[in-house]
């Protein structure tokens, strides 16, 4: 496998585990606004669980950005998903923790959405 071709390769990994990360937002953005609306317990852990394995897929899109990184100038994927509020979110649930969650997730939907974008780009500069 030539160097354009491990390159791209690592590309469309990044690019599908970023897209799995964004659908798993989507779903954890969707819980979280039933979380607002007075989920629960539950509902709290429900939506967690999507965030980590949302942090599960960044992990792998990250391992593939950087070796992009090492030949040319690709994706900055800095987003963060502060596994801290997931104690306060889940035990001490309340409206103002909700809000602060799903802000976080407002902010990585924005996040991993122009890193899709960027990889796209990428991909298609490659196939040229």
């Amino acid at each position: 496998m030539d160097d354009k071709q491990q390159l791209l390769q690592c590309a469309d990994n990044a690019l599908c585990s970023l897209q799995k990360a964004r659908d798993k937002l989507y779903s954890a953005h969707s819980v979280g606004v039933f979380d607002i609306l007075g989920g629960g317990l539950l509902t709290s852990i429900a939506k967690h669980n999507d965030l980590s394995e949302v942090n599960h897929y960044l992990q792998k899109a990250r391992q593939d950005v950087a070796v992009l990184n090492e030949r040319i100038n690709s994706v900055d994927l800095q987003i963060d998903l502060d596994e801290g509020l997931k104690a306060i979110d889940i035990w001490l649930d309340n409206i103002f923790v909700d809000l602060a969650v799903q802000d976080k997730i407002n902010a990585a939907q924005r996040q991993v959405n122009q890193a899709i974008f960027q990889l796209q780009n990428i991909i298609a500069e490659l196939k040229n």
